[in-house]
């Protein structure tokens, strides 16, 4: 066998053999599905669908994956299967299928629609969250404005006390039983026998009094007039308000006269009114209320061209009597009451008296047998006698002037008529205030700036004085019978003197500060000496110096003028104490050196300055007062001293007189005794005077503090007089004091030409530290931390205010300063708790002076809270768009405790140490006392805003500040009332309750009841029913 063919069988045999081992494969392969398990190959036929190569198929990626489709595709057949019918209604209605429901849930459209279906519903809970947040939201303000009117009536405010008496003459009662005095906005009802306000007639808006006059028809009524043109017609007996008349121009006067009232008139009422700036008026109305108010009618009786500066109504209005300048117009008819005033006619005749008038009284005397009157005259009237003040001092009286105004147009062709000379009286060397006749006609009783009351007898020529009054006289009245003279002075003060002995059986007095009730209200006020062009002066507002007394309840301290009047100086030379409740004088003694009952006029014919009281302060037993009082020269004595301005100023300033004195309480004369006079406490390093910028007490000791402009703080303190190492004793045994500088702290020694504007003190409630600023120029923001006892400065912490500097404080812990901002200072942790910037007035409505004149801090120890009073705008007042905004404060909380506008400016801000009161007074010398009730639980407090103020916020990082817009201000009602919650009873109404009874009280239940009512206020609704 040849090697290929050997070969070719080997591979025949090695194919046979191949071909043998894959035949065996295939049989173990067939043997071993037919052996093996039967659920194995029905899943692998079931899965493919193939019944061969089985191994093939499974081993392939392709039926690997189409496998894992088909179990994916069972699953969700299955759970489409079991799902929910609802759901898969849902999904068919959403794409709009009913078929091929594993296309539609495999979708992409069907993710996103449950993708929207699952926002909706997140949509809807979250407006249902909404819903709840808001209803949350609306609760808490609920119970914020809650807590707001809880706070608000936690405070209540007393109704204003005192005020400022017009230049209007007060009125007797009929009876003589009561005299009524006008205020700015009230008429005040006092007993004659007993001096007692009896009751306060207020009007119901904030309008200015001008004139007020009995109903001639009926006296139990009163005719109120106004500067807004409004007439108020009052029930002053009952203290009831029945009708209200609007005439739109402005009233200076007004005067009733009428026989009777019937069918509601109220008789004829005659007002001197301004209608245009150069056109003033003489008017009849007669007033009709109730549902014939359409009735009311009016007339013009006379049209002039000068301010027409009085008006007397006499016979029933027969006779009317007017003055304008130095010209007297009297004007006549014969019936003055026709049906229709249209028919009310008058002949006026005028004639020059040749001096400017002041004041004027008219009397009508009885026809005499001597007496001839004309054929013309006859039938008119009687006898007119009229007596006039004129400018000069000088007194003109005409008798029967009416007569002979008639005789002379008779006799016109004469050229030598001297019918019309007056009697002329001539003692006063100033301006004539009030001149009147007595009831029988036989004196005329005169009065003015002299202080003395001059009582002329005319038969023989005779006068008797009465002089050294308490200030100048302003308005004299005789009572209906002539037994009495009611004077009202200048000091805001009037009495009652019988005519027999001249002794005061009445007196009262109001508080005496300078208000601006005279300058406001614009009456057409006549040039005099001292004070040639009244009209031209404006609104100032002073802060006033004032205390609160620790020896008796209810006692504030003022430093007032010598007289309040809109013309009179305004340097504080009285110390007055006054009753808070009341508002009545308690004592009045002088400070400084005064004039008021000399002639103070230079031989220039200027007038002599007293000195002024600028700060004062009371000890904490209340047994101490220091006062500080300045006077400088006046200008016009320096000239001749200076070549220029800046000489005549260093002039003055080196004549300065500063006086700190210091006071010892007298029990037995119950007033203050000068123990000790500091002359120059403070000097610049060239030995010039230093102004006192401010005084503080020291709370735990007997001593006081001083800041001055040399930059330095002394602490002043009494010791024992010793002379030769021996105690000095006064005339009742008693130890005598001095007073001396035991500390003294250099804040800043400044050039002796540097001036400071502001000083503040403080001390803190144990009086252990001593809080002292002072600005000056270049203006510094620091507060200087003293320790009282060794004089040390323990700590500088600047840039703690911004602006003028206008009070400082502190309370527990906190260091409280107001300016352009209101910031608390925590001095413990060296952080501002909160502050935010206040809105300070335009220069053009405020000067730097008035601003701070007009703005205040005061703190209460007792409560832990403080109270600040800031000036703001507005323009729709009378007081030259000035009001005041009176905010409490808790230290910790930025949130406001009260809050309140005052629509006349606030001049003091003080807190009472017992109470935690505080006593506000306005410039229209009105007292009012907000209390914080004892009957209410304290408010919950406010949680602190978290909203910054970038202002502060920038450069200290404050925690909380909170800006004033947004609160909830409590405007003052016109009425002045107080506040809701309890009533605040003064003792003059205590006092009606027992003397309505008599000489014998009812009995104690009785008694009990009225007085229960009277603090519950049910006395007040009862009379307004």
């Amino acid at each position: 066998m040849s090697k290929r063919k050997r070969i070719h069988d080997e591979g025949d045999a090695d194919g046979v053999e191949r071909k043998f081992v894959k035949r065996h494969r295939i049989d173990r392969g067939a043997n071993s599905i037919a052996d093996g398990d039967t659920r194995h190959k029905n899943v692998s036929v079931q899965n493919h669908g193939q019944g061969r190569m089985d191994d093939r198929v499974t081993d392939s990626k392709a039926a690997r994956r189409a496998a894992r489709r088909q179990r994916r595709k069972e699953e969700r057949e299955e759970e489409a299967a079991n799902d929910d019918a609802g759901h898969k209604h849902v999904l068919v209605q959403d794409h709009g299928q009913d078929h091929n429901e594993n296309r539609i849930f495999g979708s992409r459209a069907a993710r996103k629609a449950a993708k929207r279906q699952r926002r909706k519903e997140r949509r809807e809970q979250e407006a249902d969250g909404v819903v709840e947040a808001k209803k949350r939201k609306k609760k808490e303000r609920a119970n914020k404005h809650e807590n707001e009117k809880s706070q608000k009536r936690s405070w209540k405010v007393s109704e204003a006390v005192g005020g400022q008496m017009l230049n209007a003459d007060p009125l007797f009662s009929p009876d003589e039983e009561y005299l009524l005095l006008a205020f700015d906005s009230t008429i005040n009802v006092y007993s004659t026998s007993t001096s007692i306000l009896v009751r306060r007639l207020r009007l119901h808006r904030a309008e200015a009094i001008s004139s007020f006059d009995f109903s001639s028809a009926n006296s139990n009524h009163l005719f109120v007039a106004t500067m807004s043109g409004t007439i108020h017609k009052w029930d002053w007996i009952n203290g009831k308000f029945v009708e209200l008349w609007n005439t739109k121009t402005p009233i200076y006067s007004i005067k009733s006269s009428g026989s009777t009232e019937s069918q509601g008139e109220s008789g004829l009422v005659y007002t001197l009114d301004q209608h245009t700036k150069e056109r003033w008026l003489v008017t009849a109305h007669r007033l009709v209320g109730g549902e014939e108010a359409g009735k009311t009618a009016l007339v013009t009786l006379l049209t002039y061209d000068e301010p027409l500066t009085s008006l007397k109504v006499l016979e029933e209005g027969r006779v009317i009597v007017a003055t304008a300048g130095s010209k007297m117009l009297i004007g006549t008819t014969k019936r003055p009451s026709e049906p229709s005033l249209k028919d009310v006619t008058y002949t006026w005749r005028e004639f020059d008296c040749s001096t400017r008038i002041t004041c004027i009284d008219v009397q009508i005397s009885s026809t005499t047998a001597t007496s001839k009157p004309s054929e013309k005259s006859k039938a008119a009237v009687n006898p007119v006698n009229i007596v006039t003040g004129c400018v000069g001092g000088s007194i003109f009286v005409y008798e029967d002037v009416l007569e002979k105004l008639v005789r002379k147009e008779n006799r016109s062709n004469r050229p030598h008529d001297n019918d019309l000379d007056p009697r002329k009286l001539h003692w006063h060397r100033n301006a004539v205030a009030s001149v009147k006749w007595s009831a029988d006609g036989n004196y005329i009783i005169s009065g003015g700036q002299e202080t003395v009351l001059v009582i002329w007898q005319l038969d023989t020529g005779s006068r008797q004085d009465l002089p050294h009054l308490s200030a100048a006289i302003e308005n004299i009245v005789v009572s209906p019978d002539g037994s009495s003279y009611a004077v009202r002075l200048a000091d805001n003060s009037a009495m009652i003197l019988s005519t027999s002995e001249l002794q005061p059986t009445f007196s009262t007095a109001g508080i005496q500060v300078p208000g601006t009730t005279q300058s406001t209200t614009q009456h057409p006020l006549t040039p005099t000496i001292d004070a040639p062009n009244k009209s031209s002066q404006t609104v100032q507002y002073r802060r006033v110096p004032a205390t609160i007394s620790s020896l008796g309840a209810n006692r504030l301290l003022f430093a007032v003028p010598a007289m309040t009047s809109s013309d009179a100086s305004k340097q504080a030379c009285y110390l007055q104490t006054v009753d808070f409740n009341s508002g009545q004088q308690i004592t009045r003694q002088a400070l400084t050196r005064t004039n008021i009952t000399t002639l103070n006029i230079g031989p220039e014919k200027g007038r002599i300055e007293e000195p002024s009281v600028t700060l004062m302060a009371i000890s904490h037993d209340g047994q101490w007062l220091a006062t500080v009082d300045e006077w400088e020269p006046p200008q016009r004595d320096l000239t001749h001293l200076a070549f220029d301005d800046a000489r005549a100023e260093e002039e003055r300033r080196l004549r300065l007189e500063i006086y700190l004195k210091f006071w010892s309480w007298d029990e037995t004369s119950n007033t203050w005794a000068l123990v000790a006079r500091i002359d120059n406490s403070h000097t610049a390093p060239s030995g010039r005077p230093c102004k006192v910028l401010d005084l503080a007490s020291d709370p735990s000791c007997v001593g006081f503090a001083t800041v001055g402009e040399d930059g330095a703080v002394r602490i002043w303190q009494p010791t024992i007089r010793r002379r030769h190492g021996v105690e000095v004793r006064g005339k009742d045994g008693s130890s005598l004091t001095n007073w001396t500088c035991r500390q003294t702290t250099e804040l800043r020694r400044l050039d002796t030409a540097q001036e400071k504007e502001v000083g503040k003190l403080a001390f803190s409630a144990d009086g252990s530290v001593l809080a002292a600023a002072i600005q000056s120029s270049p203006p510094s923001s620091n507060i200087h931390l003293i320790d009282p006892s060794t004089a040390a400065i323990r700590s500088n912490p600047p840039n703690l205010y911004s602006g003028r500097l206008h009070g400082l404080g502190i309370l527990h812990k906190y260091l409280i300063t107001l300016s352009n901002e209101i910031r608390v200072w925590d001095m413990v942790t060296s952080e501002l708790a909160y502050g935010f910037s206040l809105e300070v007035p335009p220069t053009a409505l405020l000067a730097r002076s008035e601003v701070h004149a007009t703005t205040h801090l005061a703190l209460s120890h007792t409560h832990q809270t403080f109270a600040i009073a800031i000036p703001e705008s507005n323009h729709h007042h009378r007081n030259s768009g000035v009001q005041s905004r009176l905010i409490i404060f808790d230290p910790t909380d930025p949130t406001p405790l009260y809050a309140k506008r005052f629509s006349v400016p606030i001049t003091n801000l003080l807190a009472t140490p017992t109470s935690g009161s505080y006593h506000l007074i306005d410039a229209a010398a009105e007292l009012r006392t907000l209390r914080q009730s004892q009957f209410l639980p304290p408010p919950a407090p406010a949680p602190p805003s978290t909203e910054p103020n970038s202002n502060l916020k920038d450069i200290y990082g404050a925690k909380a500040v909170l800006g004033l817009e947004n609160m909830n201000f409590v405007q003052e009602e016109g009425g002045g009332g107080g506040e809701e919650g309890a009533r605040v009873v003064r003792a003059e109404e205590l006092a009606r309750v027992f003397e309505s009874h008599g000489y014998m009280l009812p009995p104690v239940g009785e008694l009990f009841e009225a007085v229960a009512k009277l603090f519950a206020g049910k006395e007040k609704e009862e009379e307004g029913e």
